[in-house]
């Protein structure tokens, strides 16, 4: 599989702050809370032939506040760093929340820039809803970020469950369909949860055409202000 790409999938450490039904209830004050200090920390497990070992581990970090301008206007957006097991990346996504939920405004590295608006987690939700998604990559070689793709986001549930070592969350979760690399034809399925005062909590990713697990991602711990 082509690695040049580092797909923004996960995680993005939304914090819902919602009563225990997400879409009856409403949100509570404001549904989600990105702060500067917040840290959680994930186990990667992947199955091949039946069996699944520990593939990867990943923290991710809410580092610092920033502010931007697009179209003559002016956005504050979180940085969300990444370390995937001992491999701390040079480049950092930036989200903020919105009058719809939770937006992707880009990525910030040492040589490119890209600042947008584009609504990836829609909140409150339904089940069943859907909206369009622009797939950011940052190509590691080229040392550049870019838009990939468009994909179609829906709500998988507003009430699911997820055991993970950090616990059981009742979870509201996306879902979305794409092919894992541009040298694979298949369709992958990715589904993210994502629990009430904690943010995202797991990613299962399945072969879309049998359903069989290919990796799941779990919380191991988290440290929520």
């Amino acid at each position: 599989m082509n690695r040049k790409w580092i797909i923004l999938i996960c995680f993005l450490p939304i914090i819902f702050t919602q009563c225990s039904d997400p879409v009856s209830s409403g949100p509570v004050s404001d549904p989600f809370s990105l702060k500067p200090g917040n840290k959680w920390q994930y186990i990667t497990y992947e199955y091949f032939y039946g069996k699944e070992r520990i593939y990867d581990t990943l923290t991710v970090e809410i580092t610092k506040e920033i502010a931007y301008n697009l179209n003559g206007k002016t956005y504050t957006t979180f940085v969300q760093q990444k370390r995937d097991g001992q491999f701390l990346e040079d480049w950092n996504w930036l989200y903020s929340t919105g009058e719809n939920g939770i937006y992707q405004c880009g990525g910030i590295a040492s040589v490119d820039t890209l600042f947008r608006r584009d609504l990836r987690y829609k909140y409150p939700v339904q089940k069943g809803d859907s909206w369009s998604v622009p797939f950011i990559g940052y190509d590691s070689y080229g040392q550049k970020f870019s838009i990939i793709e468009t994909l179609n986001f829906d709500c998988y549930s507003t009430n699911d469950s997820l055991t993970t070592p950090a616990g059981t969350f009742h979870c509201t979760v996306y879902h979305y369909k794409r092919h894992p690399s541009e040298d694979v034809m298949e369709y992958w399925e990715y589904f993210e949860y994502f629990a009430p005062n904690v943010g995202e909590v797991g990613i299962i990713i399945k072969r879309a055409n049998s359903g069989e697990l290919i990796y799941k991602t779990l919380i191991t711990s988290y440290d929520v202000k």
